[in-house]
């Protein structure tokens, strides 16, 4: 039997037309509110996007009220100080790397997230970072790239570019299939490398967001996506996630206002973010009179820049607690695996960028061979709890079969290993259908055409539903 990968991050594209589901019913898709954050910078002029990086459409932030005591507590188990190149348990060998002259901060940072996880797991590896570039680009000389995101060559990515490129398995790819070359040429889409993927990235995930600003008085405020103030309790325990992260997994790419390239400037002030690294470690006791811009407290996370080794200390420099941005968009990787599907089965190229309020949705499949179900991948944009059903072209739960229980989804991508052998036969039509069974469910993430950045996402006939019993389906294309 082949095995077999199904990619239900329900941000949906392709499918087959011609199958039958109950659409009795019809009403105005429940999409989550973008957050305020993005809306503003929605109104920046042309010039001033080009020069910024947009901040996370959808706000996240930690489902449950936090208790103080355990957050103390946590917060004093973890190091005061610690960095994953003197980690005295597994001392990585973090790569510097040089972006020289193009625009690909974004896919550095991203590459050297999923390098230090793979370390941690015992395995060095260098990956690509050119193919990261050009895997989601449009513009090729000759030919078209169907895994194109809305983007061309050389013009920058948000946090989401290149973890939907290793969400939907195109990448990573090894440095020596496509060693990175100081230029944004326009190539031939068959040099472009396909089927290379070497690795499969498992979880990623979505911290929440966190912004500051000075209020009138000069006091630091701590702010979501929306406004929303958090508690110092609630920054306590978002940072012991931060921590605990780097120690058990690796790096987290962050987006940042780089002024002047000045590796002791702290930002205090830009709204806006221009540049991506990866954050290494972190130090509580680093002095505020070390940046520029002095801070109110000491702390700061020590970063890996993509500006080569002659930048800060051998590529390495300090990014206060304080900073506006240091925390508005942090990206980790919990897991990487070698790949043993056969088949992965997905409609979602572009990026998870917002998500669809209700109870149940679904995907539409037909297996291509003699093969059984192994995993399953679930895009979610905040903290939530589903079952999953396997079930036939009616996508009726009560008569579907139960395949996960009470499958906690964090923000990010979730990827669900199936416990018991389920097989399917070539031609069968089945469904995976994912039901939100918590309290406050948010729904499931989904593709979005916001800006000039997702104008490529699609719907066909027949692919994707949401419902509000299990029952009854709409068709997202309607």
């Amino acid at each position: 039997m082949k095995k077999l990968h199904v990619s239900l991050i329900l941000i949906f594209t392709i499918l087959f037309g011609g199958l039958f589901v109950n659409t009795s019913y019809a009403e105005e898709l429940q999409k989550s509110e973008l957050s305020k954050k993005y809306q503003e910078w929605l109104q920046l002029s042309e010039e001033e996007k080009k020069e910024t990086i947009a901040p996370p459409a959808y706000n996240i932030r930690n489902k449950e009220k936090v208790k103080s005591l355990n957050s103390i507590i946590k917060a004093l188990i973890i190091p005061n100080k610690y960095d994953l190149r003197t980690d005295t348990n597994n001392p990585i060998n973090v790569i510097v790397k040089n972006q020289m002259n193009t625009q690909l901060c974004w896919g550095f940072a991203a590459t050297s997230v999923v390098e230090t996880t793979l370390a941690k797991q015992g395995e060095i590896l260098d990956f690509s970072e050119r193919h990261i570039e050009y895997n989601t680009a449009s513009n090729f000389s000759n030919g078209t790239n169907e895994f194109a995101l809305n983007r061309t060559v050389d013009s920058g990515g948000y946090f989401s570019t290149a973890f939907t490129y290793y969400s939907r398995g195109t990448g990573p790819i090894l440095e020596e299939d496509m060693p990175f070359e100081n230029n944004a040429l326009q190539i031939k889409i068959s040099e472009l490398p396909k089927n290379v993927t070497v690795k499969k990235v498992d979880d990623i995930v979505y911290f929440p967001n966190i912004y500051k600003r000075l209020d009138n008085k000069g006091n630091l405020i701590y702010e979501d996506g929306n406004g929303t103030t958090y508690t110092n309790e609630e920054i306590l325990e978002i940072r012991n996630q931060i921590k605990e992260h780097i120690i058990n997994y690796g790096a987290i790419k962050i987006d940042i206002y780089a002024p002047n390239y000045n590796d002791k400037s702290s930002n205090l002030k830009e709204p806006y973010s221009n540049h991506a690294v990866t954050v290494i470690g972190w130090d509580d006791n680093y002095s505020k009179s070390n940046f520029t811009n002095v801070p109110k407290e000491d702390g700061a996370y020590i970063v890996l820049n993509s500006w080569g080794e002659e930048f800060g200390e051998n590529g390495v420099y300090y990014i206060s607690y304080e900073d506006s941005l240091v925390e508005s968009a942090m990206v980790g990787v919990k897991g990487i695996s070698d790949i043993e599907y056969d088949n992965l089965y997905q409609y979602d190229i572009s990026e998870m960028w917002h998500s669809l309020e209700y109870k149940y949705a679904g995907n539409l499949y037909k297996s291509k061979e003699d093969e059984k179900l192994t995993e399953i991948m679930v895009g979610s944009l905040s903290d939530q709890v589903c079952n999953i059903y396997l079930s036939d072209e009616t996508m009726d739960v009560s008569k579907a079969l139960k395949i996960a229980n009470n499958v906690q989804l964090n923000p990010g991508y979730n990827t669900i290993k199936i416990q018991n052998e389920i097989k399917l036969s070539k031609g069968d039509n089945f469904s995976i259908i994912v039901e939100l069974i918590s309290n406050n469910f948010k729904g499931v993430g989904i593709e979005d055409n916001n800006d000039v950045w997702f104008g490529n996402a699609k719907s066909n006939i027949g692919e994707s539903f949401i419902s509000t019993d299990g029952t009854n389906w709409e068709d997202i294309y309607n």
